[in-house]
């Protein structure tokens, strides 16, 4: 074993106010103990990570982090020793048995720093299932003895799976991309570029339209002005009156059609190319990320 016996037997009789599942916590705690006792470690850690969920209790801690340091998960251990030397009183003596057991993992536990460059928006990296935050990226973070997995998923993009492992008290770093374009991405995007396209082909031709309906108001207007000297109640003095009034309602006409039809061809042509989905692949935002020890394992906040 581990931890001197006294530490390890020992139930503490700290527990949340709401103890309904205490009977079940206290039936895997001490399975789990009997599984420590008889060898099998592999099977006693989980009982007392779950009888830890089930009814918080510093003695239940201090019995999962001995058992995970024996299956030689280091990092997992060392974050436990360190939580219960953080909750337990000065006048506990499992506060520096914790503090010491703390102090001797520390320098033997690996650490891991992933980096990831170009990535588009909404990139996600995981690692062995844990999502990675984006404040945590580039920093030596500890991890377990082992292989890990990690994964890069990002919209439009086939995962990108790497593998990398740590050997006891390690320190390696790790450079991810995001994975190949899909070929469903690649049409998506060829899509979103004929409809810009179209876009610009027809706002393009209500610009000229309405240049066109602009042109032919002001031939309008000024063909009723010289209606207007020519013409009268009564009727125009002469044929260069009468040509004058007849232009100017042709004009008004045309203006009218050419103006209609340029800020319909304008108003489709900027939806389309202002709702076409983007092409080019973003920088991510950075992320309000922090991370924090729980009492199973790494976590993370953003």
């Amino acid at each position: 074993m581990l931890v001197a016996a006294p530490f390890v037997a020992s139930m503490s009789s700290v527990a949340h106010a709401d103890a309904r599942d205490a009977a079940a916590a206290d039936v895997l705690f001490r399975d789990g103990r009997a599984r420590m006792e008889a060898g099998d470690v592999a099977h006693a850690c989980p009982k007392f990570a779950e009888s830890l969920r089930l009814d918080f209790a510093p003695g239940t801690l201090l019995n999962l982090a001995a058992c995970e340091e024996q299956l030689g998960q280091l990092a997992s251990a060392w974050q436990h020793f360190v939580q219960l030397s953080e909750q337990l009183p000065t006048t506990d003596e499992r506060r520096a048995y914790a503090l010491e057991r703390a102090s001797k993992l520390e320098g033997r536990v690996p650490r891991l720093a992933i980096t990831i460059a170009h990535a588009p928006a909404g990139t996600t990296l995981t690692n062995d299932d844990v999502v990675l935050p984006a404040a945590s990226l580039g920093e030596p973070l500890p991890v377990n003895p082992g292989d890990h997995h990690v994964v890069v998923a990002a919209p439009g993009r086939a995962e990108a799976r790497f593998t990398i492992n740590l050997r006891e008290g390690e320190r390696r770093s790790l450079s991810v991309v995001a994975g190949e374009v899909t070929a469903a991405e690649i049409d998506r995007r060829a899509h979103a570029e004929r409809r810009r396209m179209v876009g610009w082909v027809v706002g393009g031709a209500g610009v000229l339209s309405l240049a066109t309906g602009t042109y032919f108001g002001v031939r309008a207007l000024n063909e009723r002005s010289r209606s207007d000297a020519l013409c009268g109640a009564t009727g125009c003095r002469d044929a260069a009156g009468v040509s004058a009034y007849d232009d100017a309602k042709t004009f008004s006409r045309v203006a009218d059609v050419t103006l209609a039809v340029g800020l319909v061809a304008a108003a489709v042509g900027g939806y389309l190319i202002l709702s076409s989905p983007s092409t080019a692949d973003e920088s991510p935002q950075p992320q309000r990320a922090a991370i924090r020890i729980t009492p199973f394992g790494i976590g993370g906040t953003w």
